[in-house]
């Protein structure tokens, strides 16, 4: 049975299990992640402005009354917000557990920078 060779030295051209299937390219990785994270921070910016006007449309009154920046926007819009949605008791669940997650990240990285 006759094997593919390669190169001079007649290795096979089976690639190494121990070696990545594409080179890393840091450029590339970097512009991914930028792009990512700016995405994410857009999306987040409409579901919380639609959220803040349907309030204040309910209420009839200007969004700036609805909830000031800050933990008044966590702590009192977000859970009357969620509390308007399906299912709200798996919704305040998952939101107060994500509070809990980013407040335990915050204290664990706050030594190591």
């Amino acid at each position: 049975m006759a094997s593919r060779k390669n190169g001079r030295n007649g290795q096979r051209k089976h690639p190494d299990p121990a070696t990545p299937q594409r080179k890393a390219l840091p450029a590339m990785d970097s512009f991914m992640l930028c792009l990512l994270n700016s995405s994410t921070s857009f999306f987040a910016g409409f579901a919380i402005f639609s959220v803040l006007g349907f309030m204040a449309e309910e209420q009839g009154v200007d969004i700036a009354s609805v909830a000031q920046s800050g933990p008044g926007l966590a702590f009192i819009a977000y859970p009357r917000a969620v509390a308007m949605m399906p299912v709200p008791q798996l919704w305040s669940v998952c939101f107060f557990l994500m509070i809990i997650m980013l407040g335990l990240d915050t204290q664990v990285d706050a030594p190591f920078t």
